[in-house]
């Protein structure tokens, strides 16, 4: 008695040869059912929740990520010797904007990669920005809590 032969899989779909399987859900995929991403094949649906997480890093994601970057700088310059004093209003200025922003920003960031709608490749950097601005934050707040001591001292001497 001979066996037959072993049915090739089909694209459930449109009951064609399958060409490729979903990298993500395995389905058997037709070559009009194929979406690529990158080098991986895809069917519609988990393209559609594949597809924004290659995008490229948002540019607000980045600009705070600098402004973060250069408050903390700004704050490592505080303690050099040489460096103006007359810089420091905006170095406190630019701790507490950096603070808010950097809190405020990568937040909006990783809500929307949880929800499917950002690059999940950006994850990392907002998370590291969130927490540097929470520094810039304390710093911000060190800051303003000097200056107001400094003020009492001067005031009631």
């Amino acid at each position: 008695m001979e066996t037959p032969a072993p049915a090739s899989p089909r694209c459930p779909a449109h009951q064609r040869v399958a060409v490729a399987t979903c990298a993500r859900c395995g389905t058997f995929l037709c070559a009009e059912c194929t979406e690529l991403l990158g080098e991986a094949a895809y069917c519609a649906s988990c393209a559609a929740l594949v597809a924004p997480q290659e995008g490229p890093l948002p540019p607000s994601l980045l600009a705070v990520s600098g402004l973060v970057l250069l408050g903390m700088l700004s704050t490592a310059a505080a303690f050099l010797p040489f460096f103006p004093s007359i810089l420091s209003l905006p170095r406190w200025i630019l701790l507490g904007a950096s603070g808010v922003a950097g809190l405020w920003v990568p937040t909006r960031v990783l809500h929307r990669i949880d929800s499917g709608r950002g690059p999940r490749r950006a994850r990392l950097l907002a998370r590291c920005t969130r927490w540097l601005a929470g520094v810039n934050l304390l710093f911000f707040l060190l800051s303003l809590a000097w200056m107001l001591f400094l003020l009492r001292e001067s005031w009631f001497g």
